[in-house]
């Protein structure tokens, strides 16, 4: 509901879409969230949306050589 209905009335917020990858996050589905966390963070347009996904972003995994 949050992103049909939101990304309707609000195509392009960048802080629902740091909401929703929260949203993502807190349901274990890490790779959706850290899509929609680095697109707010690469177009760099709302403060605290930049400010929440940088926060929230689940670390990268490296791998060992």
């Amino acid at each position: 509901l949050l992103s049909e209905e939101g990304f309707k009335k609000n195509p392009d917020s960048d802080l629902l879409r740091a909401m929703l990858g929260l949203t993502f996050q807190l349901a274990g589905r890490e790779d959706e969230a850290a899509k929609l966390f680095d697109a707010v963070i690469e177009a760099d347009r709302e403060p605290t949306a930049v400010k929440l996904a940088a926060n929230f972003r689940p670390m990268r995994q490296t791998q060992p050589a």
